[in-house]
């Protein structure tokens, strides 16, 4: 069980990083491994599936609730995060 939770916590606070670099009002909130995404109300319209979209065109497919597996490691999260911020680039 630890292994989920830190692995989630490495890539989730990653992933709000990155929404805080790029400025996307948007957050993964919740448990670590298996958070939700929030986006603010100010967001602008279709951001959530501008989001998904981007971040599936670079390999990532995520839904409102994503989880992390015993599965991941390091080497994934890092590589998860560069992917994902090659997508919020394209927002």
């Amino acid at each position: 069980m630890a292994h989920l939770w830190s692995k989630g916590e490495a890539l989730w606070r990653g992933v709000n990083t990155l929404f805080e670099q790029h400025g996307v009002p948007a957050r993964a909130v919740g448990f670590w491994p298996c958070p939700a995404f929030s986006f603010a109300p100010e967001a602008p319209a279709g951001l959530p599936d501008r989001f998904y979209r981007a971040a599936y065109r670079c390999g990532v497919s995520l839904y409102q609730v994503s989880y992390v597996s015993f599965s991941h490691q390091d080497s994934d999260i890092a590589e998860t995060l560069e992917r994902l911020e090659r997508g919020l680039r394209e927002l």
